[in-house]
Order: structure tokens, then sequence, then C-alpha cells
């Protein structure tokens, strides 16, 4: 109603005007005033397609920057976006070029033109199968290099394929088992490293076949036999795990008592051996008591066996008890600290 009175009183003026021989006067009519855009500072041209080389996607990897005379700026190194993983595609869309853009704080007018997206490939190489074995081969021979009467041959039979890895110089390592990389078929870990960061793992299966000098009986020796030359003799031959950690070389066994009868062309191994004995059982022993700056002298029987430093039980018969001491030479026992004592 309100329109229609503003219309009305607009035609009454209008009538009145005419009557007066006054031409009315036409009201003017109203245009519009466009301000002027400013031209965007750089045009950027999306990528329908890109890869990305590292971690992260740069705003260089996926759009075009004019040819112009001006240099570029610092800001086309600006990420984008975070890479998918090695081999795999990321679409980004002109709304994440500007969100870039707004986080590295660029006040620039930019216009970014182009594909509507951008489907981005992460690049990807994979370490190959050889790579891995000259790393494994190279952790066993560096393994036995300490030894050199030994000689190893290691084959890899098999090992897990690897994920694809982005582009980069690779480190491979072989994590050693605590119980060493043994003469027999073994599963070693592989880890392989970019600038220090883990990026994958796999398994290996290796065999490593080992040579070496054992020593072993030259004839037959009952137990408790103190060995000499003429005992041993050395052979070579393929070790066994076994053999590995417990061969004893002929040079250090010499003086040494053997604890059980060992057949001829036995391995000597080092848990059969023991220290010779000072004193046997049944054997009358000297005893030296110690006891400050006053030294003591006495008189036993050794209730054992006992090799040199080893504790020995005596009986002295001037006290009716036994004591423990220490062997100290031949049928010799030391008592350098009050031992305990028990009626016979």
């Amino acid at each position: 109603m309100k329109h229609a009175a503003m219309l009305l009183m607009l035609s009454s003026s209008a009538l009145f005007a005419s009557d007066t021989g006054v031409a009315p006067v036409q009201a003017p009519v109203p245009t519009a005033v466009v301000a002027p855009v400013a031209p965007a500072a750089y045009t950027l041209t999306l990528k329908a397609q890109a890869v990305s080389t590292g971690d992260e996607i740069l705003l260089s990897e996926v759009v075009d920057f004019p040819k112009s005379e001006k240099a570029t700026p610092a800001w086309v190194q600006l990420p984008v976006s975070r890479a998918a993983g090695a081999g795999q595609l990321r679409v980004l869309y002109h709304q994440d070029i500007l969100n870039a853009l707004r986080r590295g704080a660029v006040n620039e007018t930019i216009e970014i033109v182009g594909a509507t997206d951008c489907r981005v490939t992460a690049l990807s190489q994979v370490v190959a199968a050889s790579d891995i074995d000259a790393a494994v081969l190279e952790a066993v021979r560096k393994f036995y290099s300490n030894d050199a009467d030994l000689e190893v041959t290691a084959e890899v039979l098999s090992q897990q394929a690897l994920t694809p890895i982005r582009p980069g110089t690779l480190e491979i390592a072989i994590d050693i088992p605590e119980t060493g990389l043994r003469p027999t078929t073994q599963s070693l870990r592989v880890r392989v490293s970019q600038n220090g960061r883990r990026v994958a793992e796999a398994a290996a299966s290796v065999r490593v076949r080992v040579t070496g000098t054992i020593s072993v009986a030259s004839d037959r020796l009952p137990g408790g036999t103190v060995l000499a030359d003429t005992d041993i003799k050395s052979i070579r031959r393929e070790l066994s795990a076994n053999d590995l950690t417990l061969r004893a070389d002929g040079n250090d066994v010499v003086g040494l008592r053997v604890k059980q009868a060992l057949s001829a062309g036995q391995i000597i191994h080092r848990k059969l051996l023991a220290a010779p004995l000072v004193i046997k059982r049944g054997d009358a022993v000297a005893i030296i008591v110690r006891r400050g700056g006053v030294e003591l002298h006495s008189s036993g029987e050794a209730r054992a066996d006992a090799a040199l430093n080893e504790s020995v039980r005596v009986f002295i018969s001037d006290s009716n008890a036994d004591v423990i001491g220490r062997a100290s030479g031949p049928r010799e026992v030391a008592l350098d600290e009050p031992h305990s004592r028990g009626s016979k």
C-alpha cells in the first residue's frame, strides 16, 4: 500500500505540473559504480598431474609459475600437504593451494588457473635384493674377522620383500643376535634407514658354514689325565655351533686335567677340562692358619679333591673337627679367615 501511495503522489504531481504549463521534471536514473579490481601479482597454473620426492608436497611441484622478469618468490617452496606413501596418490585442489599460501603468510594477490585438481604421486624406490644380500654377507664377514684361523662361507637363502620407500640414500644394517652368527641356518633382522630414520624392516634367512682348527685326543685318555703335548693333536674340519663355542687351543690346554675319559679323536672341549688337582681325597695335608700377623701350622686329612685355590674340607685330628680351607698348593691348605667348624 505504501508503494501504491508513492506512485499515486508521483502521478498527481505530474498532472498538476501539466496544468500549470510547466514540463514535468524527470527523476535521475541511478547508475552502478564498479571499483576497479587490482590485477593479480601472480597467476599460478595448477598442474593436472605431478610427482613429489620428499615427505611433503611443495608448491613448486604442483603449480607452474608465469615466465616474467620478476624474481621467483621465496614462497615457491612452501609445503602444501604431506606426501602420500611411497608410490601412492594424493589429490590437491585450488583451496589446498590457497590454504598453504595463507599459512605461509603470503600477502600477494594470487590467481589460480589451470586444472581443477592435481593428482600427486609420491616417487618410490625398491630396495634391491642384491643390496640386502651384500649387507648380510658383510655382517657375517665382520663377525668372524677377528679369528684368522676360521674360514667362513655364508649364503642368503631367502628374504622378505620390502615395501617401496621414498627415493634417497639408503643405509642397510643387520641386527646380530645375542648368540652371534653361529654356524647354522638362522633368521636375521634387516633394517633400512634414510637420514638416520628407520623406514623399513625385513627378515633374511642365512646359512653360515665355518671351518677351523680344533684339538682332539691323540689316544684314549682316562679321566683325571693331566694333558701333555703328546695327548693332543690338531685337525681342521667344519665346526658346529657347539664346536665353535667350546673349542680349545692345544697350546692353552696343556697342563689341564680332563674331567672324564676321552676316546681317541674326541674333540677336547673346554667344558671337559679343569685345573689339575693339587689335593686328592685322603691326602695328608699341611694346614697353615693365618690370623693377622700370626701364622700357625698344623696337619690334617683332605676330605675331597681340590684344584689350586678351590675350597676343600679337611679334618684336623688335634681339634677333632672339620674345617673348610683353600687349596694353596700341593697338599697344602690355607685358613686365611675364620671358617666353619663341625665336630667329627
